[in-house]
Protein backbone atom coordinates (compact mmCIF):
# COMPACT_ATOMS: atom_id res chain seq x y z
CA UNK A 1 0.00 0.00 0.00
CA UNK A 2 2.67 2.55 0.94
CA UNK A 3 4.99 1.14 -1.72
CA UNK A 4 2.51 2.44 -4.30
CA UNK A 5 2.96 5.90 -2.85
CA UNK A 6 6.69 5.93 -3.33
CA UNK A 7 7.98 4.40 -0.05
CA UNK A 8 11.08 2.31 -0.71
CA UNK A 9 11.82 1.07 2.81
CA UNK A 10 11.02 -2.31 4.30
CA UNK A 11 8.20 -3.58 6.50
CA UNK A 12 10.47 -3.80 9.57
CA UNK A 13 11.25 -0.08 9.34
CA UNK A 14 7.55 0.76 9.20
CA UNK A 15 6.86 -1.42 12.25
CA UNK A 16 9.67 0.21 14.23
CA UNK A 17 8.40 3.69 13.39
CA UNK A 18 4.87 2.68 14.38
CA UNK A 19 6.08 1.25 17.70
CA UNK A 20 7.87 4.52 18.52
CA UNK A 21 4.79 6.60 17.74
CA UNK A 22 2.24 4.32 19.41
CA UNK A 23 1.50 5.40 22.99
CA UNK A 24 2.48 2.94 25.71
CA UNK A 25 -0.42 1.13 27.30
CA UNK A 26 -0.79 2.13 30.92
CA UNK A 27 -2.12 -0.33 33.43
CA UNK A 28 -5.47 0.66 34.90
CA UNK A 29 -5.71 0.76 38.68
CA UNK A 30 -8.69 0.82 40.96
CA UNK A 31 -8.50 3.69 43.39
CA UNK A 32 -7.86 2.27 46.83
CA UNK A 33 -10.21 3.47 49.52
CA UNK A 34 -9.59 2.94 53.21
CA UNK A 35 -11.41 3.61 56.45
CA UNK A 36 -10.12 6.08 59.04
CA UNK A 37 -7.34 4.55 61.12
CA UNK A 38 -7.00 1.56 58.82
CA UNK A 39 -3.87 2.32 56.83
CA UNK A 40 -0.86 4.60 56.64
CA UNK A 41 2.10 4.83 54.32
CA UNK A 42 5.76 5.51 54.99
CA UNK A 43 8.33 6.91 52.60
CA UNK A 44 11.49 8.98 52.40
CA UNK A 45 11.66 12.06 50.17
CA UNK A 46 14.95 13.49 48.95
CA UNK A 47 15.53 17.24 49.08
CA UNK A 48 18.96 17.24 47.47
CA UNK A 49 21.99 18.68 49.24
CA UNK A 50 22.31 21.57 51.70
CA UNK A 51 25.39 23.49 52.76
CA UNK A 52 26.23 23.14 56.47
CA UNK A 53 29.37 25.16 57.16
CA UNK A 54 31.74 23.96 54.43
CA UNK A 55 30.15 20.54 54.02
CA UNK A 56 27.42 19.61 51.57
CA UNK A 57 25.00 17.18 53.22
CA UNK A 58 22.13 15.13 51.83
CA UNK A 59 18.76 16.28 53.15
CA UNK A 60 15.98 13.71 53.43
CA UNK A 61 12.47 13.93 54.76
CA UNK A 62 10.66 11.12 56.55
CA UNK A 63 6.98 11.13 55.57
CA UNK A 64 4.31 9.07 57.31
CA UNK A 65 0.92 9.72 55.69
CA UNK A 66 -2.58 8.54 56.56
CA UNK A 67 -4.30 6.90 53.59
CA UNK A 68 -7.84 8.02 54.47
CA UNK A 69 -7.33 11.69 55.35
CA UNK A 70 -4.02 12.17 53.52
CA UNK A 71 -2.79 13.97 56.61
CA UNK A 72 0.97 13.67 56.94
CA UNK A 73 3.93 14.52 59.12
CA UNK A 74 7.37 15.68 57.99
CA UNK A 75 10.67 15.13 59.75
CA UNK A 76 13.88 16.27 58.08
CA UNK A 77 17.09 14.31 58.51
CA UNK A 78 20.64 14.26 57.16
CA UNK A 79 20.48 10.49 56.71
CA UNK A 80 18.05 7.65 56.09
CA UNK A 81 19.51 5.39 58.74
CA UNK A 82 17.46 3.03 60.86
CA UNK A 83 17.55 5.25 63.97
CA UNK A 84 16.16 8.23 62.03
CA UNK A 85 13.56 5.94 60.48
CA UNK A 86 12.34 4.58 63.83
CA UNK A 87 12.44 8.00 65.51
CA UNK A 88 10.36 9.39 62.61
CA UNK A 89 7.70 6.76 63.28
CA UNK A 90 7.45 7.69 66.96
CA UNK A 91 7.29 11.44 66.27
CA UNK A 92 4.84 10.92 63.41
CA UNK A 93 2.49 8.84 65.55
CA UNK A 94 2.60 11.54 68.24
CA UNK A 95 1.90 14.33 65.76
CA UNK A 96 -0.87 12.43 63.94
CA UNK A 97 -2.34 11.48 67.34
CA UNK A 98 -2.62 7.78 66.65
CA UNK A 99 -1.34 4.72 64.87
CA UNK A 100 -3.05 3.08 61.87
CA UNK A 101 -3.65 -0.67 61.98
CA UNK A 102 -1.43 -1.24 58.91
CA UNK A 103 1.56 0.69 57.57
CA UNK A 104 2.63 0.20 53.95
CA UNK A 105 6.33 0.19 53.11
CA UNK A 106 8.04 0.36 49.77
CA UNK A 107 11.45 -1.25 49.33
CA UNK A 108 13.05 1.14 51.81
CA UNK A 109 16.52 0.05 52.90
CA UNK A 110 15.69 1.07 56.45
CA UNK A 111 12.63 -1.23 56.49
CA UNK A 112 13.32 -4.16 54.18
CA UNK A 113 16.38 -6.37 54.61
CA UNK A 114 15.57 -8.72 51.74
CA UNK A 115 12.88 -9.26 49.15
CA UNK A 116 12.60 -12.34 46.97
CA UNK A 117 9.51 -12.55 44.83
CA UNK A 118 6.53 -12.25 47.16
CA UNK A 119 8.64 -12.99 50.26
CA UNK A 120 9.85 -10.04 52.29
CA UNK A 121 12.13 -9.87 55.31
CA UNK A 122 11.51 -6.74 57.38
CA UNK A 123 14.18 -5.37 59.71
CA UNK A 124 13.80 -6.92 63.22
CA UNK A 125 13.90 -3.49 64.88
CA UNK A 126 10.99 -2.34 62.71
CA UNK A 127 9.06 -5.45 63.75
CA UNK A 128 9.78 -4.59 67.41
CA UNK A 129 8.32 -1.13 66.80
CA UNK A 130 5.27 -2.74 65.16
CA UNK A 131 4.75 -4.94 68.22
CA UNK A 132 5.15 -2.01 70.63
CA UNK A 133 2.66 0.24 68.78
CA UNK A 134 0.35 -2.63 67.71
CA UNK A 135 0.41 -2.11 63.95
CA UNK A 136 1.23 -4.43 61.08
CA UNK A 137 3.94 -3.74 58.50
CA UNK A 138 2.91 -4.62 54.98
CA UNK A 139 4.97 -4.33 51.80
CA UNK A 140 3.70 -2.49 48.76
CA UNK A 141 3.48 -4.55 45.62
CA UNK A 142 6.40 -3.81 43.31
CA UNK A 143 5.55 -1.24 40.61
CA UNK A 144 1.94 -0.77 41.74
CA UNK A 145 1.11 2.89 41.23
CA UNK A 146 -2.06 2.91 43.29
CA UNK A 147 -0.69 1.69 46.63
CA UNK A 148 1.54 4.59 47.68
CA UNK A 149 -0.66 7.49 46.64
CA UNK A 150 -0.90 9.36 49.95
CA UNK A 151 2.79 9.71 50.75
CA UNK A 152 3.97 10.25 47.17
CA UNK A 153 1.33 12.85 46.33
CA UNK A 154 1.83 14.77 49.56
CA UNK A 155 5.11 16.42 48.65
CA UNK A 156 5.59 18.58 45.60
CA UNK A 157 8.73 20.57 44.83
CA UNK A 158 7.03 23.98 45.08
CA UNK A 159 5.48 23.37 48.49
CA UNK A 160 8.46 24.55 50.55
Amino acid sequence: MIGGRGYQGGVVQVRRAGARLRPNEREAFLRLRTFPGEQGQIDWASFGKVLIGRARRDLSCFVPALSFSRDFYLEFSFDQKLESFLRGHVHGFQDLEGVPRVMLYDNLRSAVLERRGDGIHFHPRLLELCAHYHFAARPCQAARGNEKVASNASLRPGDF
